[in-house]
């Protein structure tokens, strides 16, 4: 395993290439360019990283952690073999795809002040969602593919579209999308044994696809 530690911020500026498992540890970690490799890499930073560059794009890492408290920004697409664990807030800068065996989103996600509109997030996998999204800055659009856990609130201005199964983990979720749709194409259900509520806002259409509650001990809340 390799592991860089600073105590000041890290920059790189070119292209990397894994050729181990990799820990970056610093304040203010900026990863400029692409970064390819099939190992981990693992950023532990209390301040404000960054991925502005392309990662997995070539060859898709083995897994992505970032840790908390802090920041990252996340500027392009992201793809991993294995799962993406996102610790602190995330801050998405653009359009995004985020391809991995799952993505788990601990703290919130917004777009980012420098994003010149709401961004969209498409996640290619299943996503667990702890944190709030959009509620500080609202994203453009959320597309999950594979099965989602829901705990907190979603907020878009455009479509949000969950191709999977959806698994209510948190008392009281949230799902507001200012103009476009919302869609839920797989079974909804609570936690099992806790009975959560869901409450669905668009200015559009709002569509639940499979069974609703029907798991066992997967019964709605009000």
């Amino acid at each position: 395993t390799g592991s860089i530690t600073t105590m000041t911020a890290q920059s790189w500026g070119n292209a990397l290439t894994l050729t181990t498992d990799v820990g970056l540890t610093g304040s203010g970690v900026t990863l400029a360019g692409s970064v390819d490799g099939g190992w981990a890499l693992t950023i532990t930073d209390a301040g404000a990283s960054a991925l502005r560059g392309v990662v997995g794009g070539t060859t898709p890492l083995a897994s992505l952690q970032t840790d908390a408290p802090g920041s990252t920004t996340v500027v392009a697409d992201i793809t991993t073999t294995g799962g993406q664990v996102y610790r602190d807030s995330v801050l998405v800068e653009g359009d995004i795809a985020l391809g991995a065996s799952e993505v788990r989103f601990a703290g919130s996600v917004d777009s980012s002040e420098g994003a010149s509109a709401p961004v969209g997030l498409s996640i290619a996998g299943d996503a667990v969602l702890d944190g709030a999204l959009g509620a500080e800055r609202t994203l453009g659009s959320l597309l999950i593919s594979g099965s989602t856990g829901l705990e907190s609130s979603v907020t878009t201005t455009g479509n949000q579209t969950y191709t999977g199964a959806v698994v209510l983990t948190g008392a009281g979720s949230v799902l507001t999308a200012s103009a476009g749709d919302i869609g839920i194409e797989g079974a909804l259900d609570s936690e099992a044994g806790e009975a959560n509520a869901l409450t669905l806002s668009a200015s559009g259409a709002v569509g639940v696809a499979g069974p609703a509650g029907a798991a066992t001990g997967g019964s709605l809340g009000r």
